[in-house]
């Protein structure tokens, strides 16, 4: 082909090498921002108790709320506990958790993977709130709370939420 490179050959590979590089940033961008958008859930990790005549024999519960950022609807499916035994090799797992049913008017608790109210639909704005008994604490090995969507994304507690639970978790055991 060429024996000899010169400097405008070379120039104008990179040129082309660069055109191949801008263009695939630009379909990336319009792919992910306008084709196919995913919603933000943020996840909050709250500690309630119930005040007000009558409420003393009623125990406090941990509060998990996910508000979907848009930019579209998403189905939240489960709520999640991210849970790591004590060993520093230990794999990291995800566990489904038992929810009040309606709390604080009643103390029942859904069976396992039947979270009350999911999966449902959350459109831009909207929120969703599960409780769960402070008795999940016990052990210290939860170490996030979280829920997972339709595409099976999961969507966990950010590091203020981490914390709060952390020290919760000390507390408890």
């Amino acid at each position: 082909m060429w024996e000899e490179w010169t400097t405008a050959q070379i120039a104008l590979i990179l040129s082309g090498l660069s055109l191949l590089l801008a263009l695939s940033s630009f379909v990336w961008n319009i792919w992910s921002k306008f084709i196919y958008p995913k919603p933000q859930l943020q996840v909050r990790i709250r500690f309630n108790i119930a005040v007000g005549e009558g409420t003393n024999e009623v125990p406090g519960s941990i509060a998990l709320e996910c508000i979907n950022h848009g930019p579209g609807e998403i189905k939240v499916q489960s709520a999640i506990g991210f849970v790591k035994d004590g060993h520093i090799l230990s794999k990291a797992k995800r566990g489904l958790l038992r929810a009040y049913e309606n709390w604080p008017y009643s103390l029942q608790q859904a069976a396992f993977g039947e979270t009350p109210g999911l999966p449902t639909r959350l459109a831009v704005g909207e929120s969703f709130v599960v409780n769960f008994s402070e008795k999940i604490l016990k052990g210290g090995n939860l170490k996030n709370l979280g829920f997972q969507d339709g595409f099976g994304r999961e969507h966990f507690a950010d590091r203020l939420g981490r914390t709060a639970l952390r020290r919760a978790s000390k507390v408890a055991s």
